[in-house]
Parts: structure tokens; C-alpha cells; sequence
């Protein structure tokens, strides 16, 4: 499975039970990016996807991501999902945020593939990085 994550600079991911920011460019490139395949996410995040999105799927788990599929989580706790993740795609915020949730995974078992900074619509830069096991 495909994992995508928003990190700021601290390895933050979320701040009194909210996310820390969002872009609607980097979505723009999320949905690009998945494609045909099919999109997993929370109740929490569904409101950030656009109507027109297709293969979206709103769950409470990610208990049913299939090899192929696309988890985009902000809310939800990664380690269950760790051992299946094959691709890490990490978008970057460049930015430090307060944050009480962070990204405490080891990533000593993926590899840097590509990393490229775009212009975000509320960020000046937003870095995508995807890494690869």
C-alpha cells in the first residue's frame, strides 16, 4: 500500500486534535498521484477531498487497503498500517507548527526515490518526497 502523510518541519502531523495546516494544491497533486487506484480515507479528512474525486473510500479503518490502494492519513495512528506500507509519499509543509502528534515511525527500511519541491496555494514551497521499501 501507498501511505501519505503532512509533516511539518518537527515531524508534526496534527495539534489539538486538528490538522496543522492544508493546501489545496497539494491535494491537487495527492489526487494526481493516486490516480485510477483507489483512495482511502478518514471521516476527519473526507471534507478536504473534492466531489469530483473518484475512488474515494471514507472508512474508520484501513483495516480493508489492499496492496494497490492509497491511505492518506492525518488523524489516525500509522503503526497499524506500518508493515504493509511499500511507498511513503510525505508532503512537507516547510514550516514549524505547534504539534502534539508526530511521525515516531523508523524509516531506516525505505529508501529516498524522489523529492521535489511545488508551489502550494497557502505555502510558498511544499516539498513531496517519496520513499520506497
Amino acid at each position: 500500500m501507498t501511505l501519505v502523510l503532512c509533516l511539518d518541519d518537527g515531524a508534526g502531523r496534527m495539534f489539538n486534535h486538528r490538522r496543522q495546516s492544508r493546501d489545496r494544491l497539494q491535494m491537487a497533486d495527492l489526487l494526481a498521484t493516486v490516480g485510477d487506484r483507489r483512495l482511502l480515507v478518514s471521516p476527519y479528512t473526507a471534507a478536504l477531498i473534492p466531489p469530483e474525486a473518484k475512488n474515494v473510500t471514507v472508512t474508520e479503518t484501513f483495516d480493508t487497503a489492499r496492496e494497490e490502494d492509497v491511505v492518506f492519513l492525518e488523524d489516525g495512528d500509522p503503526a497499524p498500517l506500518w508493515d504493509a506500507v511499500k511507498t511513503l509519499v510525505i508532503y512537507r509543509w516547510n514550516r514549524l507548527y505547534p504539534a502534539d502528534v508526530r511521525l515516531t515511525a523508523d524509516l531506516s527500511a525505505f529508501r529516498l526515490q524522489s523529492r521535489e519541491d511545488f508551489q502550494g496555494y497557502s505555502h510558498d514551497r511544499i516539498t513531496k518526497e517519496v520513499w520506497i521499501r
